[in-house]
């Protein structure tokens, strides 16, 4: 399961769904060649057999370790822009609303269009957007 790797993506701003438990392979890829989505895995026949349908929308990532997930997606996909960072729900991948423009933290609050979360800025985001820059501007 690649759920810390899709918070991470999420948090960078990207639009990132997760097999549903027990889905079948062959659901998810037929998903993801409907939405024109990239399949990420670490199941190597699913990547290289079950997922053919998408050619080249499909990446099979070796690192066990979320951030060094990150750091193998950023070097397939190009990932590097940070301007979109913290604009989608970290749990249901719903985009985020601005509550307001400068919450009691210094920074925007935002409220998740479809689950109602909160998000404001604090210690946990200025850990996270340091985490993502590391990640993000390293050599590949």
């Amino acid at each position: 399961m690649l759920a810390r790797l899709a918070r991470w993506l999420r948090a960078l701003g990207h639009d990132v769904l997760l097999a549903g438990p027990g889905e079948p392979d062959a659901a998810v890829v037929r998903r993801a060649e409907a939405e024109g989505r990239w399949l990420l895995t670490r199941d190597r026949a699913l990547a290289a057999d079950g997922a053919r349908a998408l050619g080249e929308r499909r990446l099979l990532l070796r690192a066990d370790a979320p951030l060094a997930q990150l750091l193998e997606t950023r070097d397939a996909l190009g990932l590097r822009d940070l301007a979109l960072t913290f604009t989608r729900c970290l749990l249901c991948n719903a985009p985020l609303d601005v509550l307001d423009a400068e919450g009691p933290c210094g920074g925007p609050r935002r409220r998740c269009a479809a689950c109602g979360r909160v998000y404001w800025e604090g210690s946990h985001t200025r850990r996270m957007r340091a985490a993502l820059a590391r990640a993000l501007s390293s050599a590949p």
